[in-house]
């Protein structure tokens, strides 16, 4: 990927928007598309825009809708997202997509609730506040894997059957003879 383009820009600029829209926007709790973008980028972009984009789409939202005590815990967790995302570089088959969304899902909720755990007042600090605290935020969980796997999907669909297509039209366009994958 190295080179910044339009199309590289435009691609950025696309994924840092749904990432804001989707916060922004009413919507079930934990039902958004964050999960997915964080995995689609290492997945299928290189350098350093893999890590920007869902990170900036984060940041940027954040500084309109806060900051919590627990954000540490958010961002470590979709740090270790995008370091999934990279096991979908090599095979992006059913599978794999469904394996690593719901690794992912599960580990954003062990990380998140555990750092609601220790910051926050509502739960005692022992064994039994801490299972109260994962028992309370089930809901939340459930929302969650089904958000992250739709999106997902739709994501990496729509990355496969309109922007591998598209960008390869570009290329022949701008390059007769000359075909670039998708990296």
């Amino acid at each position: 990927m190295g080179m910044i383009t339009w199309r590289n820009i435009f691609l950025f600029t696309v994924m840092v928007g749904i990432i804001l829209f989707s916060r922004w926007l009413p919507h079930p709790a934990n039902v958004t598309p964050v999960v997915a973008l964080f995995l689609f980028a290492p997945a299928f972009r290189k350098g350093i825009y893999a890590f920007l984009i869902p990170v900036a789409g984060m940041a940027i939202s954040d500084i309109f809708l806060g900051y919590s005590t627990i954000s540490f815990y958010v961002y470590g967790s979709f740090i270790l997202i995008y370091l999934a995302g990279f096991l979908l570089r090599t095979s992006k088959s059913f599978v794999r997509i469904t394996v690593v969304t719901l690794a992912s899902s599960t580990l954003f909720f062990l990380i998140t609730n555990f750092g609601v755990w220790l910051h926050y007042p509502l739960y005692e600090k022992t064994t039994d506040g801490l299972i109260l605290c994962y028992t309370m935020a089930l809901p939340f969980f459930r929302n969650a894997v089904l958000g992250d796997l739709l999106y997902t999907y739709s994501v990496f669909t729509v990355a496969r059957y309109g922007l591998e297509p598209l960008s390869a039209a570009f290329d022949e366009f701008k390059n007769p003879g000359v075909r670039e994958t998708i990296s």
